[in-house]
């Protein structure tokens, strides 16, 4: 699936972002606000507080009337709640 976040194009399948470079493809971290249409199977329900998220690959998503959005990883995560 392609798509694009701020204008930058990414290409994504089955949990994993890619970027694209003259027809070479790498691995990289989910951009933030990412949409997909759907997760793949091995995604883990995880409950904040009152909300709902999915987890996979270390990356979190929220389900919205779109589908579903990248939150951003657990590390950065980690970051703004203030744990080391």
């Amino acid at each position: 699936m392609r798509l694009s976040v701020a204008g930058t194009p990414f290409v994504y399948s089955e949990g994993i972002f890619y970027s694209e470079n003259e027809n070479e493809f790498e691995v990289i971290t989910p951009p933030k606000n990412a949409v997909i249409d759907e997760l793949p199977e091995e995604i883990e329900e995880v409950i904040l507080g009152d909300m709902t998220v999915y987890e996979l690959y270390e990356t979190l998503y929220a389900e919205t009337e779109e589908g579903y959005k990248v939150l951003g990883t657990l590390d950065e995560l980690k970051g703004t709640m203030g744990e080391p």
